[in-house]
């Protein structure tokens, strides 16, 4: 636009505020050429602007509710996307929002009016657990840890249960003496130990690595997976009662472990 704010080239200007973190633009001569790309899956989406998307934009802006239909639908950002994988999906569309938020307000900036003109209508406010910049590696570390912490817990107790059954060291310590609920509190003191350790790891691996962060009470974090890791313990003993050996208490927890992935983020 000018000094009078009439509007030139105002797509060009739109495609600016994109830059490669969002995505790689990449430029196409026709409405076909992008739409084939898009289903053999060489791009997850395209947007399309008509050739007279900035007069007709113009136009509405002028006219209001006297404009034409045509007029209307050519002032559109038309949106193709490919709608297989939601998470990606949805995050896209945050980040246009957000783009085309930043794009009006610089718009109103620069014609010299009020910036909260190129708001759009609905605001979200300040969320009341997690973020709105939250990317797709912080949102997939809660599940992530729970299933490390269940599956791991549950992979160790069933190895060494079932390894000392078929040893017969249950069947010598109990002759020795020892009963069955001090082989039992051992068991669980030893594990804990190392589920301690492990989570431990497993914290500073999720922290200092891939820094998720954590907005609430360390403690109940800490205790609310140390239970995880206890119900996989539980859990992995119940498999090695009732599994006959190693190989089928895997097929068994991989089919219990596999589903939280899913239901747990």
């Amino acid at each position: 636009h000018d000094e009078t704010c009439d509007l030139h080239k105002i797509s060009c200007r739109f495609l600016q505020e994109f830059d490669d973190s969002v995505a790689i633009k990449t430029h196409y001569k026709s409405f076909d050429d992008a739409y084939d790309d898009a289903k053999r899956g060489k791009i997850i989406g395209f947007m399309y602007f008509a050739r007279n998307f900035t007069e007709s934009l113009d136009m509405v802006q002028t006219n209001g509710r006297f404009s034409d239909d045509g007029s209307a639908d050519n002032s559109r950002i038309q949106i193709y996307m490919d709608q297989s994988d939601l998470q990606l999906t949805f995050f896209l569309q945050s980040k246009f929002y957000q783009i085309y938020k930043n794009f009006t307000q610089h718009m109103m900036s620069d014609c010299n009016l009020p910036i909260k003109l190129g708001n759009v209508p609905i605001n979200f406010e300040t969320p009341i657990y997690g973020s709105y910049d939250t990317d797709f590696k912080h949102s997939m570390a809660p599940p992530m840890i729970m299933v490390m912490m269940f599956y791991i817990a549950a992979g160790l107790t069933v190895a060494i249960f079932i390894a000392d059954r078929k040893e017969g060291f249950w069947n010598r310590t109990l002759l020795a003496g020892v009963t069955l609920k001090e082989l039992m509190l051992v068991h669980i003191l030893t594990h804990s130990t190392v589920l301690l350790l492990q989570l431990v790891e497993t914290i500073l691996l999720i922290a200092l690595v891939f820094g998720a962060e954590n907005k609430g009470s360390n403690i109940a974090v800490l205790f609310l997976l140390m239970m995880l890791a206890y119900s996989g313990m539980f859990f992995g003993m119940l498999l090695s009662v009732e599994c006959n050996d190693l190989r089928e208490a895997n097929f068994v927890l991989t089919g219990i472990a596999t589903p939280m992935v899913v239901l747990a983020g």
